[in-house]
């Protein structure tokens, strides 16, 4: 679990991290939400519940809600401490641990690229990012608090899709910072390294 949340906290971090000549013009800040659907990032699991897309086929009540809905399978995932700090900021006693809505993820049956590309492009504009080679890759719709990740498969030498990831940005920033404290930089470097 904390290998897929490495994975899309470095995907985000690397969006967030874009130069200004890796942005296409226009900007998708307005027309994204701070959340996915009604939910909104920072959520706790149990709040997270009534708001789920499709039948809860599976939780871990701490870090994890898949539902499905026909053909699509949602993945709401949470960032969780395994270890809680003794002391806040300030050097009070610290909250106890609970989950906070981090990522959702959406994975389909495959469509062509450019139908989703287009979908997406209708409600947001252009992507802000492109990770393309040889019809593989990624497209990132980034704005303040949310990314939008269009992951493209090759398949017969044409692109399609079959997984969007949306993610918390200042979550994601929350991970990497955790990362840092129980990680070494040699491991983390590793990590980056199997990463997808």
């Amino acid at each position: 679990m904390l290998a897929l949340l490495t994975a899309v906290s470095i995907v985000a971090t690397a969006a967030m991290g874009q130069t200004p000549e890796k942005k296409k013009a226009g900007t998708t800040a307005g027309k994204i939400a701070d959340g996915y659907n009604e939910l909104k990032w920072g959520a706790a699991p149990e709040s997270v519940k009534s708001g789920v897309k499709g039948k809860i086929v599976y939780t871990d009540e701490k870090k994890i809600i898949r539902s499905r809905d026909g053909d699509i399978e949602y993945l709401y995932g949470f960032f969780y401490r395994e270890t809680a700090p003794t002391k806040d900021e300030k050097g009070a006693p610290a909250a106890p641990v609970e989950g906070k809505l981090y990522y959702v993820a959406l994975q389909f049956p495959y469509l062509s690229m450019d139908d989703v590309k287009k979908k997406f492009e209708e409600k947001y504009g252009p992507p802000t990012g492109e990770s393309l080679t040889n019809n593989q890759g990624a497209l990132i719709w980034d704005a303040e608090k949310t990314s939008i990740i269009l992951w493209v498969d090759r398949y017969e030498n044409n692109p399609f899709c079959r997984k969007i990831t949306y993610v918390g940005k200042e979550i994601a920033k929350e991970l990497t910072d955790y990362r840092k404290e129980i990680f070494s930089s040699a491991e983390i470097e590793i990590l980056k390294k199997l990463a997808p």
